[in-house]
């Protein structure tokens, strides 16, 4: 968008980083199906490796055109919630064959097989309806099979979708969560939300984080607050439940007419506040 010339000719624009973007991640049920026995996705070394195979610099540059910003856990740099110690695990196919070494996956011809000699491959669910998506499903495929994992993506419509998260009838899916100006992560990490059709459908489950997040939830001290958030930070970083992937960026066209707009740490200032130059504003007989 920002390479049409003809559109920047005419407009304002920005490309903006919001908290209350939402963001994208591979989640990696740890259960085959509700409660059942653990998927190779319960190691966290697994799911760590996942992330170390995947290069989210270049799901960022290729399919999002650059307009987004990989992440560490699931809030945004922007917020008070995120601790700015913790990065980013690399892109590292090496540091991730030996993750997997220790959790006793050997690579046998052009597949990798675990201790139980199996292979690992998994279906990557994903809403059919989003092309951004479908592309990332697609890149992920390539990346892993270079690693010896077959991956089948797996296109679903929405409410299909939406069934087999409640069912927990999925292996691995991508999703997006909207953001907010303060991330409650007990709806998505705390392990109570595995009932029913809670949102830690991934059947996550660790009781430092539970305690962590029960802590920041009852501190009303919002310095205080903020600090135990790094807690649950550091502990979903090490854990890495999810691949966190990216927050994408705001993109904002007005036209040169519009005057007294500026950009904010949430988006644009409200709108009450911009108006139109009289020398500019057109009238109709």
């Amino acid at each position: 968008m920002l390479g049409d010339k003809d559109l920047l000719a005419h407009t304002q624009h920005w490309a903006l980083d919001s908290p209350t973007m939402g963001f994208f991640y591979i989640g990696w049920n740890e259960k085959e199906g509700r409660g059942g026995a653990p998927t190779p996705f319960a190691d966290s070394r697994v799911r760590r490796a996942m992330t170390m195979l995947t290069d989210r610099d270049a799901i960022v540059r290729d399919i999002m055109r650059g307009y987004a910003s990989v992440i560490s856990g699931p809030f945004s740099t922007l917020l008070p919630q995120s601790d700015p110690t913790v990065k980013p695990w690399p892109y590292d196919p090496d540091g991730a064959t030996k993750l997997l070494a220790e959790a006793g996956f050997s690579r046998q011809g052009d597949r990798l097989v675990g201790p139980d000699g199996r292979p690992l491959q998994f279906k990557l669910m994903y809403n059919s309806s989003s092309e951004i998506r479908r592309r990332i499903a697609s890149y992920v495929r390539d990346a892993y099979a270079k690693a010896g994992i077959l991956v089948e993506p797996e296109p679903a419509e929405w409410s299909v979708f939406l069934k087999r998260i409640d069912d927990r009838q999925f292996q691995a899916l991508i999703g997006g969560w909207a953001g907010t100006l303060e991330f409650d992560a007990y709806q998505i990490f705390h392990s109570s939300q595995m009932e029913g059709t809670g949102d830690d459908f991934i059947q996550f489950k660790d009781e430092a984080l539970d305690r962590a997040i029960e802590k920041a939830r009852s501190t009303v001290d919002d310095d205080k607050r903020a600090i135990l958030w790094h807690e649950v930070h550091r502990i979903l970083h090490a854990d890495e439940p999810y691949t966190f992937l990216f927050i994408d960026q705001d993109l904002e066209f007005l036209t040169n007419r519009i005057h007294g707009v500026e950009p904010t740490k949430v988006g644009l200032n409200p709108s009450e506040e911009w108006y139109v130059p009289l020398a500019l504003q057109k009238y109709h007989d």
